[in-house]
Protein backbone atom coordinates (compact mmCIF):
# COMPACT_ATOMS: atom_id res chain seq x y z
CA UNK A 1 0.00 0.00 0.00
CA UNK A 2 2.90 2.37 0.76
CA UNK A 3 4.47 1.74 -2.64
CA UNK A 4 1.14 2.49 -4.32
CA UNK A 5 0.61 5.68 -2.29
CA UNK A 6 4.09 6.92 -3.14
CA UNK A 7 3.68 5.93 -6.79
CA UNK A 8 0.50 7.99 -6.95
CA UNK A 9 2.06 10.91 -5.07
CA UNK A 10 -0.79 10.63 -2.58
CA UNK A 11 0.59 12.61 0.35
CA UNK A 12 -2.23 11.93 2.84
CA UNK A 13 -2.15 8.18 2.18
CA UNK A 14 1.66 8.09 2.21
CA UNK A 15 1.63 9.86 5.57
CA UNK A 16 -1.03 7.55 6.98
CA UNK A 17 0.49 4.28 5.79
CA UNK A 18 4.06 5.16 6.70
CA UNK A 19 2.86 6.16 10.17
CA UNK A 20 1.06 2.83 10.61
CA UNK A 21 4.07 0.81 9.44
CA UNK A 22 6.31 2.85 11.75
CA UNK A 23 4.15 2.01 14.75
CA UNK A 24 3.85 -1.67 13.92
CA UNK A 25 7.59 -1.90 13.29
CA UNK A 26 8.35 -0.40 16.69
CA UNK A 27 6.04 -2.91 18.35
CA UNK A 28 7.98 -5.87 16.92
CA UNK A 29 11.44 -4.35 17.36
CA UNK A 30 12.12 -3.55 13.70
CA UNK A 31 13.68 -0.21 14.59
CA UNK A 32 15.46 0.44 11.30
CA UNK A 33 12.21 -0.03 9.39
CA UNK A 34 10.45 2.23 11.90
CA UNK A 35 13.08 4.93 11.39
CA UNK A 36 12.80 4.73 7.62
CA UNK A 37 9.01 4.95 7.77
CA UNK A 38 9.28 7.85 10.19
CA UNK A 39 11.38 9.77 7.70
CA UNK A 40 8.94 8.92 4.88
CA UNK A 41 6.12 10.20 7.06
CA UNK A 42 7.98 13.45 7.74
CA UNK A 43 8.90 13.98 4.11
CA UNK A 44 5.35 13.24 2.96
CA UNK A 45 4.04 15.96 5.26
CA UNK A 46 6.55 18.33 3.63
CA UNK A 47 5.78 17.13 0.08
CA UNK A 48 9.43 16.17 -0.54
CA UNK A 49 8.91 13.41 -3.09
CA UNK A 50 12.60 13.22 -4.04
CA UNK A 51 13.53 12.40 -0.43
CA UNK A 52 10.65 9.92 -0.25
CA UNK A 53 11.88 8.17 -3.40
CA UNK A 54 15.32 7.83 -1.83
CA UNK A 55 13.83 6.40 1.37
CA UNK A 56 11.68 3.96 -0.58
CA UNK A 57 14.86 2.24 -1.76
CA UNK A 58 15.88 1.81 1.88
CA UNK A 59 12.33 0.72 2.73
CA UNK A 60 12.49 -2.04 0.10
CA UNK A 61 15.85 -3.28 1.36
CA UNK A 62 14.75 -3.27 4.98
CA UNK A 63 11.52 -5.08 4.13
CA UNK A 64 13.55 -7.75 2.32
CA UNK A 65 15.80 -8.13 5.36
CA UNK A 66 12.84 -8.35 7.72
CA UNK A 67 11.09 -10.92 5.53
CA UNK A 68 14.29 -13.01 5.32
CA UNK A 69 14.61 -12.90 9.10
CA UNK A 70 10.98 -13.92 9.59
CA UNK A 71 11.34 -16.75 7.10
CA UNK A 72 14.38 -18.04 9.03
CA UNK A 73 12.63 -18.28 12.40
Amino acid sequence: MLRQAVGNADAPLTTHVSHRIKGASKMVGATRLADICGSIETFSRAGDWRAIANRMTLFQLEMQSLNAYLDAI
